[in-house]
């Protein structure tokens, strides 16, 4: 499970407005999701880091699309999708079934 899982898995099992800005983490929740968190922890002093500066959006209309079309319609650089989207083996999105693609947001 990546990105597009825990999505998935996260609508699938909470309604929206039960969530709010609380999510309760307990052993059901999803192992990709514990493991996430415990990186974030473990991990967010060393880099630095306590939040993101970066704005991300959710692209998921790229069937058979490469990332340079991708970078073109969302009117981004075509290399900062690459570390985002680090799932994607090929320079091309599948067109087996919807996948999500993270793109950052400019802060213009």
């Amino acid at each position: 499970m990546g990105f597009s899982g825990a999505k998935n898995y996260i609508e699938k099992n909470y309604r929206p407005n039960e969530m709010g800005q609380n999510l309760e983490i307990n052993e059901q929740t999803h192992w990709y999701i514990r493991k996430f968190l415990a990186h974030k922890v473990a991990f967010e002093k060393e880099v630095g880091l306590t939040h993101s500066e970066v704005q991300l959006s959710t692209y998921t209309e790229g069937k058979n699309k490469s990332l340079k079309e991708i970078a073109k319609e969302t009117q981004t650089e075509e290399f900062a999708l690459k570390p985002y989207n680090l799932w994607l083996k090929r320079n091309r999105i599948p067109d087996d079934k919807v996948y999500t693609v993270i793109v950052p947001l400019s802060n213009e």
